[in-house]
């Protein structure tokens, strides 16, 4: 299954550490396969809209989170993916 980083402009410090543990493109948007995210507090409301609107539209794709929001609050929060 394909792996992706999702990339924006405000993680490009945490792909750069993750590309040589992990085999991945970069995406700018949801694709289909694995969808990797690296995000902080402030960008969680428009990862989690992303996310939902990948879903919704019948994308075929597994959703990993991680940093700094999704390692402090792993129980999720609103509009958890």
């Amino acid at each position: 299954m394909k792996k992706w980083f999702r990339q924006n402009n405000k993680n490009s410090y945490s792909i750069a550490a993750l590309m040589p543990l992990l085999r991945a493109d970069l995406a700018p948007g949801p694709r289909a396969g694995i969808m990797l995210y690296s995000f902080a507090t402030p960008q969680a409301g428009e990862v989690y809209h992303e996310v939902n609107q990948a879903r919704e539209a019948g994308l075929d794709a597994l959703f990993v989170a991680g940093g700094p929001h999704p390692s402090a609050l792993p129980g999720g929060g609103p509009g958890v993916f």
